[in-house]
């Protein structure tokens, strides 16, 4: 029934996953395990009499990672995997959101190991001076970066300016999912793989509507901005940082499409319609009142919402633009690197390349957690431990290809981008037309830009 409620772990997972959306939310393979500096320099040929030299035992060390994630997750995802692949080394973590990470800075609670939602979240840490690149390391220790699939590559190359400060550790896909239930109540046929945003919008239309006393909303468009990653379009000028919200056509065409589909009748509603909106996939799964929600990966939550309420869905593509056939949204996943503040770089990489080694990708790419490698033999592997997933269309996440994004950004590029998110429900309310919003974002987003430049 489309108002049973999900239990309230669950819908912390659907936050979890968001956030490290994942997250949001995600093993030791031979080409990218790191050698020793001992067995390196080890090159002298024992005597015949001389007992051959031993490897020395590494000293205890503790390793922070700022990252925000629940204990028991934290302990099986992160920490005993890495402290069984390293028995000296001791994985702590400390909090991750911008304003936690400046005041563990300015406590001297500093990370040994970066993370972030995604490239556009690392500019922060930049500014914090918590930034190196990696290129050194990667070769010191022979990481094959190849083995990572080149759009990834190329993504992390534009926002390092061609340092490598980052690498993604999980693979952001998305497609549209749909609710069985509310499809077969209207009697409308479920959507298909390659539709295209109008034709989306156009079958919204027709499951949206009263049915007894439940208001069904045909489209969710909860968190729309990945349609906008699908133009390959800066929010602010590379070279200069100054906002382009009234200046780039792209932005034009990405909110009128948001204010068709946030217009029609009972699609919003409420006394608040902005809050309906960027819930992270929570209105869809909990209250079962909605019938396509375009989004990422949140197949896991799905699996349990299934279990405890019965909740019939399946997945398809992410609807695409009409001149744009064939492209996802950018493939925005969480990252992590080297601190520039670390008293234990090498160590610190020996974690991050064991993260992104065949073992440790295919262990999570069972759970459901899309690899960030070329490996057919680890992609094959994906979602295998989830059984209630067998019967469903997987294959949506990979059917397409992910937008490349702009070809360099600026560091202001994330402070600008969240200017439209924080006022993103002020247009949902519907009070403003497209040029009007967008004037009022440009001039919020020149003043954050301003205030920044007087930081430095």
């Amino acid at each position: 029934m489309p108002f049973k409620r999900v239990s309230i772990v669950m819908l912390a997972m659907v936050m979890i996953y968001s956030l490290v959306a994942c997250s949001g939310s995600n093993s030791d393979g031979k080409e990218s395990a790191a050698p020793t500096e001992s067995t390196a320099e080890n090159t002298e040929t024992a005597t015949e009499s001389a007992p051959p030299e031993t490897e020395a035992e590494p000293e205890p060390i503790t390793l922070k990672i700022n990252l925000d994630w629940n204990d028991e997750d934290f302990e099986r995802v992160w920490k005993k995997p890495v402290e069984d692949k390293f028995p000296y080394i001791t994985l702590e973590k400390i909090p991750a959101s911008e304003t936690n990470i400046e005041e563990q800075v300015a406590q001297g609670n500093i990370p040994d190991i970066i993370q972030a939602q995604n490239h556009e979240h690392v500019s922060f840490l930049e500014q914090r001076g918590l930034t190196m690149d990696m290129t050194e390391l990667m070769n010191k220790y022979q990481f094959d970066i190849n083995r990572l699939q080149p759009g990834l590559i190329a993504r992390a190359k534009n926002f390092g300016k061609g340092t490598i400060p980052t690498l993604p550790f999980e693979r952001g896909v998305h497609a549209m999912y749909y609710n069985k239930d509310i499809f077969d109540k209207f009697a409308v046929d479920y959507p298909t793989d390659d539709m295209t945003w109008s034709q989306v919008i156009e079958l919204s239309k027709q499951v949206t509507g009263t049915i007894g006393d439940i208001q069904y909303r045909g489209l969710d468009l909860d968190v729309p901005n990945m349609a906008f990653s699908q133009l390959n379009t800066n929010y602010a000028d590379p070279e200069t940082g100054e906002p382009l919200y009234t200046k780039e056509p792209a932005f034009v065409k990405y909110y009128d499409m948001l204010h068709e589909v946030w217009s029609i009748p009972g699609n919003l509603y409420g006394e608040d319609p902005g809050a309906l909106i960027q819930s992270f996939g929570g209105k869809f799964i909990v209250d079962q009142n909605v019938a396509m929600l375009p989004i990422w990966n949140i197949t896991s939550a799905l699996a349990t919402a299934e279990e405890q309420t019965g909740m019939q869905w399946d997945m398809v593509t992410y609807p695409v633009w009409d001149d744009l056939i064939g492209v996802d949204p950018m493939a925005q996943g969480p990252v992590i690197g080297v601190s520039a503040a670390t008293k234990y770089p090498d160590d610190a990489f020996k974690v991050i390349a064991y993260i992104l080694s065949d073992e440790y990708q295919a262990m999570r790419s069972r759970e459901g957690k899309p690899s960030v490698l070329v490996s057919e033999e680890v992609n094959s592997q994906f979602a295998a431990d989830i059984p209630a997933l067998a019967d469903k269309n997987l294959a949506a996440f990979f059917k397409h290809s992910p937008a490349p994004g702009p070809q360099s950004y600026h560091e202001f590029e994330h402070i600008v981008e969240n200017t439209s998110w924080n006022m993103m429900k002020d247009f949902a309310r519907m009070k403003a037309d497209t040029n009007t919003h967008l004037r009022n974002v440009q001039e919020a987003a020149e003043e954050r830009v301003e205030n920044e430049r007087q930081m430095k």
